[in-house]
């Protein structure tokens, strides 16, 4: 069979320019870790340890779990023993998962798709300079007929954002998470958006219409915040459309 499981991962060390035993440890893992699933010597290889040596070498969940004996069923990545839910949704909080951008459905909770929770900052200030595609560090699990009540969207074009600083006060809170479309790319509606401007590469979340020049009016939902008029669409990069956002009141 070609498009293993073995073959993407010997793939991925090589695209990074690595060995198996340096990819292994630089994921956090054994130093054989690696080397055991190339050799088959592991048929049922961890979900942590997939997601871990994801993130190390910069390839996305799906790009292991759309290997053919994977998809086939020769090769089985077993959830983790000590996966565990630690909230109440939507979302569940998942702890004991790292890396990837893939839901993993049905391999970890049969009903729940996996979000990634990345820690890259997306500032409801004036802006923080960061990448909000960063692999996660975790998870949220929300149902997945709640999430195709509010998006059509895949769930590797989903992403949890963390937010921070008061501009967007009283919509959103310092600490506050959102969840975000990644499929919306441009204005479509007003909305709230995570977006940056090319002309400085500053990360926010805004909320977005358009005004009478057709052009975008980026504003905050603060009144101590000035807007932004007559901002042409060419000079804002959308990364995503804000759908829901999670509080912790505690």
């Amino acid at each position: 069979m070609k498009d293993t499981l073995a073959d993407r991962l010997r793939t991925a060390i090589a695209d990074a320019d690595t060995s198996m035993k340096r990819a292994s440890l630089g994921a956090g893992l054994g130093e054989t870790a690696a080397r055991d699933i190339i050799y088959e010597r592991s048929k049922q290889p961890r979900l942590s340890t997939i997601a871990a040596l994801a993130k190390h070498l910069r390839k996305p969940m799906s790009y292991f779990e759309e290997a053919e004996d994977v998809k086939s069923g020769l090769i089985t990545i077993q959830p983790d023993d000590d996966l565990k839910i630690i909230g109440i949704g939507p979302p569940l909080l998942v702890e004991g998962l790292i890396g990837g951008n893939s839901p993993c459905v049905d391999s970890a909770l049969d009903d729940f798709a996996l979000i990634g929770v990345y820690d890259a900052t997306v500032s409801a200030g004036n802006g923080a300079i960061n990448d909000p595609l960063q692999s996660p560090d975790s998870y949220h699990a929300y149902r997945i007929d709640w999430l195709r009540s509010v998006t059509s969207a895949s769930y590797d074009k989903l992403a949890v954002i963390r937010v921070s600083g008061d501009s967007m006060w009283q919509t959103l809170h310092d600490g506050d998470h959102v969840l975000v479309d990644l499929t919306v790319n441009k204005f479509v509606k007003d909305s709230l958006y995570v977006l940056r401007f090319y002309e400085d590469e500053e990360i926010m979340v805004k909320r977005v219409s358009r005004d009478k020049g057709r052009t975008l009016l980026i504003k905050s939902d603060n009144p101590e915040y000035s807007p932004r008029h007559g901002v042409p669409d060419e000079e804002v990069q959308i990364i995503g459309r804000v759908i829901w956002l999670g509080r912790n009141i505690g």
